[in-house]
């Protein structure tokens, strides 16, 4: 008899045996077929072993063990014999070749060592644990690990268990420094400053000088408190829809004063080189209804294109086209005052020779406009950024040296950009140190407006970042001094901070600083008048009583 692989074949061999032998028992049988289960119990022993696997690798190899063990159900081709027995190979062992392929088949699934580095020590994931997307505590690049080692080698169970611990373990406390008073005011950006600042510990809380969105000033008020105090103060406001509504702009703010720009002021192409005789016609309407003197208190601003220190020449020559275009607006508006910034070198000549660019920059306009023309080209100081000119006295000073007409150059200094400069503008004290040094190098005589802004950077950063009254590196201190200063009388202060919302409470809280300065003045006078009067009272007295 032979063996076969499966028990149905065995069955049908063991009937075929009995039909041999007229149907009935034989002791020869017998004895083949305890020697047969014999057999079978040792072929059993190494399929118990090898077949013992937990979880998808026990299935796997339950699978393969399907394929070889060639049974009746899947590979029987229904003629009674199994493969094997057409094979016609007596010797074949099913379980061996199981045995062969099964180790196989776990040699490919066996997981290769991780290449990475030995010594990144990276949180395991617990086995059984699901994936999900990072939480508060899983940083982006955990959450980037946990996919990188969810795909190596199907080890899910690192992955899991470095995405548990990676959550579990306790996030690392960021070391923050505890903020001063100034720097909670706002975002600040880093800015170095080239020059050791004594007081740059300074934990003074600063506070805006005006509130926003502040109540409407009428007319009348805001006439009254500029011609009492005679300071004039106003902002930078738009010209849209024609350069006449800016009267309007001005006085809904407070405003005695104002500064605007001409024009687009940043392209090279202007839609007039002049304006309209009924645009003219509308700006002396409104400034005689507004009470705002066009020659006294506008300032208007340059175009931001315009450098008249170019050391290259054809920009050098559309920066004078249009230098001499505005000139010859405010000419046309009665306008006797005009700011703009010098200029920049661009690297490519020495500070000194760009100065000189710049005054020969402006003699040129004077001489293109005529000696009657009376506006004055006034200079404005800069915060020295990138390779601009202006942010020192002495550079100032040079340009206007190189200048002929001398009566049609002055100055407007921006606390901001001064402050940026290296000029420090936060005590009374230092306030009176620094416009005393301009007094010394430029003059007093030559100082035609003020912008007054806070800043944003810190001293000498030259950096030209403006921030509110108050609100920034400066202080209120600055502006108090101006306001109690007779040389700033008279002159157009102008508001650039970056908030509009700002400009009514701003003008409001600097004509309030002057009003009671103003008072105090006018108190001590009276007391000094009256002690006067009665010294010299008690005088005559003695004299007659003698």
């Amino acid at each position: 008899h032979k063996m076969a692989s499966s028990t149905r074949g065995r069955g049908r061999i063991l009937d075929e045996a009995q039909n041999n032998t007229g149907g009935g028992d034989c002791d020869s049988c017998g004895e083949e077929e305890e020697q047969q289960e014999e057999q079978e119990e040792e072929e059993e022993k190494p399929k118990k072993v090898t077949t013992k696997r937990t979880g998808k690798r026990q299935a796997a190899t339950k699978k393969q063990r399907t394929r070889t063990t060639y049974s009746d159900d899947d590979d029987n081709d229904g003629s009674g014999s199994s493969i094997s027995d057409q094979s016609g190979d007596s010797d074949f062992q099913p379980s061996a070749v199981t045995t062969r392929k099964r180790k196989l088949s776990l040699s490919r699934r066996t997981p290769t060592k991780n290449t990475k580095a030995p010594n990144s020590k990276k949180p395991r994931r617990a086995v059984g644990t699901p994936r999900s997307k990072p939480k508060a505590n899983v940083s982006v690049k955990d959450a980037e690990e946990e996919e990188e080692d969810s795909g190596d080698n199907g080890d899910e169970g690192v992955s899991k268990r470095r995405k548990v611990a990676s959550r579990t373990a306790k996030p690392k406390a960021k070391a923050t420094k505890k903020p001063t008073a100034r720097r909670q005011l706002g975002k600040r950006k880093n800015t170095k400053s080239t020059v050791a600042d004594e007081d740059d510990d300074d934990t003074t809380p600063h506070q805006a000088l005006g509130e926003p969105d502040a109540p409407l000033v009428n007319d009348a008020e805001r006439r009254r408190r500029a011609q009492a105090t005679e300071y004039y103060v106003g902002a930078h406001v738009s010209i849209q829809k024609g350069v006449f509504n800016a009267l309007g702009n001005s006085t809904q703010i407070g405003a005695a004063a104002f500064a605007c720009f001409l024009g687009s002021s940043r392209s090279w192409k202007q839609k007039h080189e002049t304006y309209p005789t009924a645009d003219v016609q509308k700006f002396s309407a409104a400034c005689a209804k507004t009470g705002i003197d066009p020659a006294l208190h506008v300032l208007p601003h340059g175009s931001y294109l315009m450098n008249l220190g170019s050391p290259n020449a054809e920009s050098l020559e559309k920066s004078r086209q249009l230098f001499l275009i505005d000139l010859k607006r405010c000419k046309q508006l009665g306008i006797r005052l005009y700011n703009f910034h010098p200029g920049s070198h661009l690297s490519q000549i020495t500070e000194s020779e760009c100065c000189a660019v710049v005054a020969d920059s402006i003699n040129w306009a004077h001489t293109q406009l005529g000696a009657d023309a009376a506006v004055v080209a006034v200079i404005e100081c800069t915060a020295g950024q990138g390779t601009n000119i202006g942010y020192t006295f002495e550079q100032l000073r040079d340009i206007i040296e190189g200048v002929v007409d001398k009566t049609r150059v002055g100055i407007c200094l921006d606390t901001c950009h001064m402050f940026g400069a290296g000029y420090d503008l936060r005590t009374e004290a230092k306030c009176r140190s620094v416009f005393a040094k301009f007094d010394e190098i430029v003059g007093f005589q030559y100082l035609k407006a003020l912008h007054m802004n806070d800043s944003k950077a810190k001293l000498n950063a030259r950096v030209d970042r403006h921030d509110c009254l108050g609100q920034g590196m400066i202080g209120a201190a600055c502006f108090q001094f101006i306001m109690t200063d007779p040389r700033f009388k008279r002159l157009p202060l102008i508001l650039e901070t970056p908030n509009d919302k700002y400009y009514r409470g701003e003008i409001t809280a600097l004509y309030n600083i002057a009003a009671a300065a103003n008072t105090t003045t006018t108190t001590s006078t009276t007391a000094t008048t009256a002690t006067t009067a009665t010294t010299a009272t008690t005088t005559t007295t003695t004299t007659g009583a003698e």
